[in-house]
């Protein structure tokens, strides 16, 4: 029996609209993108320091002037906040998180982290431009009779180690100060150091700080931390509250000490608030401190 023309026409549609819909599976399938390739390892780390003025801007003689004072950052202290060592894989989200630490080290005008090809393999590119560091304190206050003036002046960026340094003079008519400070951010591996000692015409203080930053959103613990008090301090006690409900909150590890009967200052040997026992054994818990959290 002869096949009808209505039979043969329906089997010809079947038969492209099969043929159409393989067509365009085929075409799907080889449109899909193929699996992402693995981040090349970074082979090698090249540091661009640079100083305050490029070329173009050192054509002007106050521009020469401020390169020849200035001490160009060192490699190590660009070369510690990189978040990618040589070996591990170039991730680009930890190379811009690289270019915030180092902005934010305050000491750089311009930053830019990258990586380049070279014939050894992927090379991780890293450009620095200092800022200009120093900066001069002057101030001068008159009421009545009565004059108030202070000058002095601050290194961020000392013999380009990225430490803080700061002198400055006060005089008014209560007393005069002698203030000396310094921040070293990194002193010692992950350790910072902040210190501040002034002399005064009725006195003297000090202030020691140690702090550990954070170098990476992934890192896990931002310090560890120790207090000695004194028992009798009222102005400076009457926070503590608050300041351990912040350290709670915040999952820091942290240890306060109080010194039974001791005052503001006991371990000031150049005031009769000084108390030798209390200093001592606040000294040794201090040390016993760093030896036991940089022991790594």
């Amino acid at each position: 029996m002869r096949p009808s023309v209505r039979s043969l026409l329906g089997r010809a549609v079947l038969i492209a609209t099969a043929s159409g819909v393989s067509a365009a599976t085929s075409r799907a399938q080889s449109s899909q993108p193929p699996p992402a390739a693995p981040a090349p390892n970074v082979s090698g780390v090249r540091i661009q320091r640079e100083n305050v003025f490029d070329q173009a801007e050192n054509s002007f003689w106050v521009a020469r002037l401020a390169n020849a004072l200035h001490i160009v950052t060192r490699e190590y202290v660009v070369r510690r906040e990189l978040l990618i060592p040589e070996g591990a894989p170039y991730d680009s989200a930890t190379a811009d998180e690289t270019a915030r630490n180092l902005r934010k080290l305050g000491i750089f005008r311009e930053v830019s982290v990258d990586s380049a090809r070279s014939d050894s393999g992927l090379v991780q590119q890293v450009t620095t431009r200092d800022s200009w560091s120093t900066q001069i304190y002057v101030s001068f206050k008159s009421t009545g009779d009565q004059i108030t003036w202070g000058a002095g002046v601050t290194e961020k960026n000392l013999l380009g180690r990225h430490i803080k340094a700061s002198y400055r003079y006060t005089d008014d008519p209560d007393r005069s100060t002698s203030q000396f400070s310094a921040v070293a951010p990194r002193l010692y591996k992950r350790l910072g150091l902040d210190m501040s000692v002034e002399e005064l015409s009725d006195g003297k203080t000090s202030r020691f700080t140690a702090s550990s930053p954070f170098t990476a959103q992934t890192t896990p613990q931002s310090a560890t931390l120790e207090f000695n008090y004194a028992d009798k301090d009222d102005r400076i006690n009457g926070g503590i509250p608050a300041f351990e409900e912040a350290l709670k909150a915040n999952k820091v590890k942290y240890e306060i000490f109080k010194y039974d009967g001791t005052q503001h200052g006991f371990n000031n040997d150049t005031t009769p608030r000084y108390d030798k026992a209390a200093a001592a054994l606040a000294w040794k818990r201090t040390m016993d401190f760093f030896k036991k959290n940089l022991k790594k």
